[in-house]
């Protein structure tokens, strides 16, 4: 999970992640018809929910999930599996429920998003815990939840990639340890399909990425 802070959003930061929303729309009429209802739907639920919410770069959270549903529109996936990865940090995130999620957006997106919430607010006692132990626990569940919905797969390894992109200042062992989650991740499921596409995704971004990286040794840092 990415840190995050509060801080109200300026009019023009609104209008960036709004024209992010129109161009994902433009994608996808690139290879089907866009469910506008859906998405518009998914899209007011996600700006609500995170309203006033920063990534650490300072920038509107919603950016995020929006940057996701973007690659997932890259590799043409169905609407519903885009409405999903707009919405994949709500559960985790916000005070939104399953249910009423289910109410707003039917059964199949709100399962897709639970698929892929991570398990933290599903532990009591998540604060004693080690960050470690909770990527361990999260990666699980998704591997128990993709066994009866296979496309949640896209969506976690979409939010993956689009996250390494943005971990440049982190530490390059816990960001090579992510890599090979991620990669063991989808390996583990055997996905056919679109699993090429999704492959050089990560290849470009995790490995080259533009810049050279240092050792992968505790304490080293990318840069």
């Amino acid at each position: 999970m990415v840190k995050k802070s509060e801080r109200p959003f300026q009019p023009e930061e609104v209008a960036v992640y709004r024209k992010q929303f129109s161009d994902l729309l433009i994608r996808i009429r690139a290879y089907t018809e866009p469910d506008t209802g859906l998405l518009n739907a998914a899209f007011s639920i996600a700006e609500r929910c995170h309203y006033g919410v920063r990534r650490k770069t300072g920038e509107p959270y919603i950016c995020h999930p929006l940057s996701v549903a973007a690659i997932l529109a890259d590799i043409e996936v169905d609407n519903d599996v885009i409405a999903a990865g707009i919405l994949h940090d709500v559960l985790e995130d916000t005070p939104m429920t399953f249910s009423e999620m289910e109410d707003l957006l039917g059964h199949r997106v709100a399962s897709l998003v639970e698929a892929v919430t991570d398990i933290d607010n599903a532990i009591d006692e998540v604060s004693e815990m080690l960050k470690e132990d909770v990527d361990i626990m999260s990666d699980s569940k998704l591997i128990t939840s993709i066994r009866r919905n296979p496309q949640a797969l896209y969506i976690k390894v979409a939010d993956r990639i689009h996250n390494l992109r943005h971990r440049r200042k982190h530490r390059h062992f816990r960001h090579r340890h992510k890599q090979l989650t991620t990669e063991n991740m989808y390996t583990l499921q055997k996905v056919a399909c679109t699993l090429t596409t999704i492959k050089l995704f990560i290849r470009d971004v995790v490995i080259f990425q533009g810049t050279r990286l240092v050792p992968c040794t505790p304490g080293a840092v990318q840069t």
